[in-house]
């Protein structure tokens, strides 16, 4: 009895289990038949579009690269396609898309901020690089004084608030909205990326010849040597070092070979210049300056058998200070 009993009931739940299963898919299909029908009423045909300016990026050139197909309504409209659309524009890093009920389509976005000026080649070229690595658009100095095209872009950049970046070799081929893949330039990101704040938030000038010959010139006007960008907390830990001991002292530091650091000091009762004046040391086109080696055991500039960096490419002098000793 007791087994009949047991199947019976086993029978029930399995026929109301089903009963329910069948109620579930039914109220499922009613559901999706009524989104259809509701995607495609008049009442939410999109007949505007709410675009929000930025600071690059006018209404007008938002609602037309937002521009839908007649017809679309707002339970149907493909937002991914908008965002592509819109995300056109190299200022553009974020598109935000709002249904606004019952007919308006609300589009706003969020910009690239420049996170520098760069130099391309002989100063043919300028451009703004978006903090992101893209490519955002060229930049037109005005060089009919004749001033020199990386101390005009400096000037710009510091109006900008970003970095500048130099001697970015003439290979370099940017387009608008694509991502930059040349290593002198990944190599600037990431050691800018990968500084402690004490120095990145100081970088005023990276120069970039190679990805092996990375500087950067603080807004002190202390130059640093850096190299390719790897081995870079043993590098930051020398510079830090270096920095403790000898402070607003130091003219040049070379930590290419970290465990070889070495540095230039200013002469007794002069002060660094600051970095304007640095670059256009570096800059000019004037012989170098012969230096002593340091008499603290640091090593004469450059004696770690590494080649290539800002000024020893170019065969610019890095700096007027002298060496200790």
């Amino acid at each position: 009895m007791r087994g009949r009993d047991g199947g019976s009931t086993g029978n029930a739940y399995v026929r109301r289990a089903a009963v329910g299963a069948g109620i579930v898919a039914g109220l499922a299909l009613i559901s999706l038949v009524v989104l259809f029908v509701m995607a495609h009423l008049p009442v939410f045909v999109i007949t505007g579009i709410n675009a929000a300016a930025s600071e690059h990026v006018s209404e007008a050139q938002i609602a037309k690269l937002a521009s839908v197909e007649e017809g679309t309504t707002l339970l149907n409209v493909d937002t991914s396609q908008i965002t592509e659309k819109v995300s056109k524009n190299p200022w553009v890093k974020r598109v935000i898309i709002k249904r606004e009920f019952p007919d308006t389509l609300g589009v706003s976005v969020e910009e690239r901020s420049v996170a520098a000026l760069v130099v391309i080649g002989g100063g043919t070229s300028v451009w703004a690089l978006g903090d992101d690595g893209v490519w955002i658009e060229p930049v037109q100095l005005d060089t009919s004084s004749g001033g020199d095209v990386v101390q005009l872009a400096l000037a710009r950049a510091q109006e900008m608030g970003c970095l500048l970046i130099a001697n970015v070799p003439a290979t370099v081929n940017p387009a608008q909205g694509a991502p930059s893949t040349d290593d002198s330039i990944l190599d600037v990101l990431t050691y800018q990326g990968q500084l402690p704040d004490s120095i990145s938030t100081e970088a005023q000038v990276y120069y970039a010849a190679s990805s092996g010959s990375i500087s950067v010139v603080l807004k002190s006007g202390l130059e640093v040597s850096l190299g390719a960008a790897n081995d870079v907390s043993a590098k930051v830990q020398a510079l830090k070092e270096i920095m403790a001991n000898y402070g607003d002292q130091l003219t040049y530091v070379n930590v290419r070979v970290p465990s070889k650091p070495t540095y230039r000091k200013v002469a007794d009762g002069t002060t660094l210049s600051g970095a304007a004046d640095t670059v256009a040391q570096i800059t000019a086109k004037s012989t170098p300056a012969t230096t002593s080696s340091s008499s603290d055991g640091s090593g004469e500039d450059g004696d770690d058998g590494s080649d290539g960096d800002s000024a020893g490419d170019s065969g610019q002098p890095r700096d007027a200070g002298a060496d200790e000793g």
